[in-house]
């Protein structure tokens, strides 16, 4: 049940009235994910033990390679990414005209979720991350951005993911590095949505 191919979660409610926020966890190992036993179905535990593949953790969804989850106030559905077909292009295109394109097709891609309330992205200081931030403000999404934090200088992306948020306007979340005993990216971890009242979007 435990890969790195594929990640569970789990969605909270608010930890107290002076924090309404409901909150996401997630993990490679659903074990992080549990409070304590869990109430295991036995046909899907016998199953399991047949061989085949069932999902038994009751209060946990799993999202596998090429899918993302969409969670927003009493809203979460699990998608699945549509195959990219390789776009008919001229021989002699110039490099500025496959940026463009690629550009428009991202525009095309990211317009349904500019539209359905805050958008939460985990931003790197390369250009991919960037590059789908600035086609959402330029839908005009509401959106916030999220970096994760290092204790390594050499490594250090903040200063890149600063400047790009500061040239979109849009608000930075920095996400404090892991201690000195967890990987860089954590067995588990929850963060808050980034809106209770509003749809969000988050992918992996």
């Amino acid at each position: 049940m435990c890969s790195a191919e594929q990640l569970f979660f789990r969605r909270s409610p608010s930890p107290s009235p002076s924090a309404p926020v409901a909150w996401t966890a997630w993990s490679s190992d659903p074990r992080d994910l549990l409070d304590g036993i869990p109430d295991f179905d036995r046909e899907t535990l016998w199953r399991a033990c047949r061989g085949e593949d069932v999902f038994v953790y009751p209060s946990l969804r799993r999202l596998l390679p090429g899918q993302l989850v969409i969670m927003g106030s009493g809203l979460r559905r699990t998608e699945t990414y549509e195959r990219i077909a390789p776009l008919p292009v001229p021989r002699r295109t110039s490099l500025r005209r496959y940026a463009e394109l690629a550009y428009e097709l991202l525009l095309e891609e990211t317009r349904p979720y500019a539209t359905g309330g805050r958008v939460g992205l985990l931003l790197s200081d390369g250009v991919d991350s960037a590059t789908v931030l600035t086609s959402l403000t330029d839908h005009g999404a509401d959106v916030v951005a999220y970096h994760m934090g290092t204790n390594d200088p050499l490594a250090a992306e903040s200063p890149r993911a600063r400047e790009v948020v500061q040239e979109l306007s849009v608000p930075l979340a920095t996400v404090a590095p892991p201690a000195e005993n967890e990987s860089h990216f954590p067995a588990g971890r929850g963060f808050p949505c980034p809106s209770t009242t509003s749809g969000s979007v988050a992918w992996s």
